[in-house]
């Protein structure tokens, strides 16, 4: 019979060399800058030059907590999600559209969509408003980041305070 204290040293090496192996990411194998369709009028991924590890790229820990962007107003709906992933290809293809000026009405427009996961801009109380592509990025990051939930995510935030510019993150998933 083998003691306890014998073999716990091999049940270690075992599990080792088990969490070693690489497990497969399925994000890898998705062609986001193929996968994503930008607003009408917005350049493709390529015409920004972007590649799949641009669009993929982890969001930088505090990114949402600008001064000027509140996240007071941000509210979770798991009525419709997407994936945490596509979320995060649509954050990072808006952000690098930078300063351009993105203007609504309240007809809601789709300003990112990939696979089943879009992100979308509306006016609410006024006819029409604006806010930069940066601005817009930001505050659905805050949905990103306060509204995952196992790896899915959806909601609604404003870039402002005071803005009545709402950003929709929204996917086809019900939870």
């Amino acid at each position: 019979m083998v003691s306890i204290k014998a073999a716990f040293p091999l049940i270690l090496v075992v599990l080792g060399a088990v969490a070693a192996v690489p497990t497969p990411n399925p994000e890898l194998d998705i062609d986001y800058v193929n996968a994503l369709i930008p607003g009408e009028d917005l350049p493709s991924p390529k015409e920004l030059g972007l590649t799949n590890e641009d669009l993929m790229k982890p969001i930088p820990n505090g990114i949402s907590k600008r001064g000027y962007i509140f996240e007071g107003r941000y509210e979770c709906k798991y009525a419709a999600v997407c994936t945490t992933a596509d979320s995060r290809a649509c954050f990072n293809y808006l952000f690098e559209l930078g300063q351009k000026n993105c203007r609504v009405t309240g007809k809601p427009t789709e300003l990112c969509r990939i696979r089943r996961c879009r992100w979308i801009g509306q006016a609410e109380v006024v006819p029409v408003i604006s806010s930069s592509y940066r601005d817009i990025a930001y505050s659905g990051n805050t949905v990103t980041n306060r509204c995952e939930l196992g790896g899915l995510v959806g909601g609604f935030n404003y870039p402002s305070e005071n803005s009545p510019f709402r950003v929709t993150v929204v996917g086809d998933w019900n939870v």
